[in-house]
């Protein structure tokens, strides 16, 4: 189809791709495309934002990924405490974007039948952490009450072999253009070593697991 320009309908561009938009500046791949009912707004030949006649659908700006294989463990009790190298890292582009994320955790117990939770920090360019998520659910008192509102609160598994799986998400609205961190941590209220991607016996038959965080940035 050619451009039309027309007295009575105005004018018709062409549809284009999101890779090629109809509708630019000097830079070849960012600008506006069409689709049946739909406006879509692309940068560097990716979508991030379109607009159909079921209204506006968010577009992802970006996504980061955290990968862990080697081993954590700890033994605190009764205090939250951070899993070294589970975080998810990312510098929004603009104050309106959103951070939307999950950690895939593998992890084992020292003692079984033990409580363990988990919840996710944030800190904005490099200032003190604040929770996610952090309203508190009401129930009995004690580090229970405390966690069981944050993301998860787990009872491990059955013996030294076990090897847990949980998904840890997130969802937050930074307001910001500073780096943000996102940290994994874990409560224990028992006297248990916590193990990250093994069992407590790390036994052949239980074998081991792996870390991995998915972190995305999407506009509104």
């Amino acid at each position: 189809m050619a451009v039309t320009i027309s007295g009575s309908t105005g004018i018709a561009n062409v549809d284009g791709s999101v890779s090629a938009p109809s509708t630019r500046g000097q830079d070849s791949n960012s600008g506006i495309s069409y689709a049946a009912d739909t406006i879509k707004f692309s940068t560097g030949g990716v979508e991030r934002l379109a607009i159909s006649n079921s209204g506006l659908s968010v577009g992802i700006i970006k996504t980061v990924h955290n990968y862990k294989t080697d081993t954590f463990s700890s033994t605190a009790e009764d205090a939250w405490t951070n899993i070294t190298g589970v975080t998810l890292t990312n510098t929004p582009a603009a104050t309106g974007n959103k951070h939307m994320g999950v950690f895939y955790l593998n992890f084992g117990r020292e003692a079984h039948h033990t409580i363990v939770g988990f919840r996710v920090t944030r800190s904005i360019g490099g200032a003190t952490a604040s929770v996610i998520a952090n309203s508190v659910a009401a129930g009995t008192s004690g580090g229970a009450a405390n966690y069981q509102s944050q993301l998860h609160g787990l009872r491990a598994m059955y013996d030294v072999n076990g090897l847990m799986a949980c998904a840890v998400s997130l969802y937050d609205a930074p307001s910001t253009t500073s780096e943000c961190v996102y940290q994994v941590q874990f409560y224990s209220e028992q006297a248990s070593t916590f193990y990250l991607n093994r069992s407590s016996s790390d036994a052949t038959v239980s074998g081991r697991g792996t870390y991995q965080g998915i972190l995305q940035e999407v506009s509104v």
